[in-house]
């Protein structure tokens, strides 16, 4: 295969990328250090670890510190101060010696560069007295996600997203906050690129921990499958996973050659550098088959059934059964935004902003679900629909395509929105991350303070 490379639609894939090429942005392009740590509450005697993403080398002994102040404040004196060296691009994973015992409350912690005077505040270690730490992510953020229950049909829209298993919303912002894995709760997986460009993801329960896939600055994009972990790295090179988050990635394109990904349990899809759209299906090491040739790929979304495509001149096709297939054209030139697919729908965002849906057979005809101009994003699974309409409030229907819309969060509140069969993720208007689970009147999880998140993925997701 000379070259794999998909253009990313708006809304869909930041890929998480590279064991094999793992770089992190260097202090002198960043006025501020990157870092992370976890947990965030605990009694005395707890362990924080903690992730530095560009502290840079100095002439010293030691490169930087992790402080924790005894008040809530940095200017209280300092409870604990671990030093640091960097490793190569100045980053750095390590662990604190156990907490000093304090007054409970809330402890201040600051990542001081002893070379660049680069600093950075992390949310505030809550110190309890109960027994031993939790792994549980900061809920400190002021956001105001609102989780509605009111149904409209009338004003939800969806914002338009690429074909791939993630969605994307910029943010700035000088630190991030991400506990360390923790194990229970089944498969479900919640994949992140956070502020520093690095990429995270978890598994099982909300409450569980992120697991570091990609280093700071290395992520451009990540898609999950229920057993594998897509992403594009920092050259642009494509890598998937399968299994264990701790399992090594595979390399599927050279640098360069990743511009959209998607993935599903037995099948990779990427567009080329060249524009060329490829999907292969069983093990990674098998070969790619090319399902459209270059320069005509836009858009590309998988499942272990389907392959859905935007092509050059904005038409929608979709094929279904063995990648040899021919496609079945759902729109025409120039009547495609945005594209999703799951085993039994098929989704559209078309060229005047209305969101339309179909199910079952490829030849079935399409449902409205969105009006011209409303539609911004959409997330598409077997038994849920999520949308971003026009005044960017995110809105999931469940059930029939028929069903009304359930609210999630208010006008102006929804940057990005991933749908699975059991939880709906949201980047709200901070660029803060929640996740909600079962009911869709539910309330929502906190994932990642306002700022530090950048794009969302979830398992069964497109």
């Amino acid at each position: 295969m000379t070259s794999i490379t998909k253009r990313a639609t708006k809304l869909t894939l930041w890929v998480t990328f590279g064991l094999m090429a793992l770089t992190v942005i260097p202090a002198s392009a960043q006025a501020t250090v990157f870092f992370s740590y976890g947990p965030q509450a605990g009694p005395p005697g707890t362990v924080l670890q903690f992730v530095v993403g560009n502290c840079p080398r100095g002439a010293g002994a030691t490169d930087g510190v992790l402080e924790v102040h005894s008040g809530p404040n940095v200017s209280s004196t300092v409870l604990s101060s671990t030093p640091f060296t960097s490793g190569a691009g100045g980053s750095f994973v390590g662990s604190t010696a156990p907490l000093p015992s304090s007054t409970v409350g809330l402890k201040a912690v600051r990542l001081r560069c002893t070379s660049s005077g680069a600093s950075s505040d992390g949310a505030p270690f809550a110190m309890g007295a109960g027994p031993g730490p939790t792994s549980t992510t900061s809920s400190t953020s002021s956001t105001t996600t609102v989780p509605g229950s009111t149904t409209s049909s009338s004003s939800t829209s969806s914002t338009s997203s690429t074909s791939t298993t993630s969605t994307t919303s910029s943010s700035t912002t000088t630190s991030t906050t991400i506990p360390p894995p923790t194990t229970g709760g089944g498969g479900s997986r919640i994949g992140v690129i956070n502020s520093c460009l690095g990429a995270h993801v978890k598994e099982g329960f909300l409450t569980n921990g992120f697991s570091q896939q990609l280093n700071c600055g290395d992520a451009r994009a990540i898609a999950l499958a229920d057993t594998r972990v897509g992403v594009v790295n920092s050259c642009g090179a494509y890598y998937v996973k399968q299994g264990a988050l701790n399992s090594s990635f595979n390399q599927q394109t050279q640098c360069n050659d990743a511009s959209a990904i998607a993935v599903s349990a037995n099948r990779n899809g990427v567009i080329s550098g060249c524009g060329a759209a490829y999907v292969k299906e069983g093990v990674l090491t098998n070969g790619f088959n090319q399902q459209l040739n270059c320069g005509d790929a836009r858009a590309l979304a998988v499942t272990d059934s389907r392959v859905a495509v935007m092509n050059s001149c904005r038409s929608f096709y979709v094929k279904e059964g063995a990648l040899t297939n021919g496609f079945n054209q759902q729109t025409g030139c120039n009547d495609t935004q945005a594209i999703a697919v799951s085993p039994n729908r098929v989704a559209v965002i078309n060229g005047c902003g209305a969101l339309y849906v179909k199910e079952g057979a490829l030849s079935n005809p399409f449902q409205l679900q969105l009006n011209c101009g409303d539609a911004k994003a959409v997330s598409l699974t077997d038994n849920r629909l999520g949308i971003i309409n026009g005044c960017g409030a995110a809105y999931v229907k469940e059930g029939a395509l028929s069903s009304g819309f359930t609210q999630q969060t208010q006008c102006g509140d929804a940057r990005a929105i991933a749908v699975s069969t059991n939880r709906n993720a949201v980047i709200n208007g901070c660029s803060a991350l929640y996740v909600k689970e079962g009911a869709l009147n539910g309330p929502f999880s906190l994932q990642l303070n306002c700022g530090d998140a950048r794009a969302v993925s979830l398992n069964g997701t497109t």
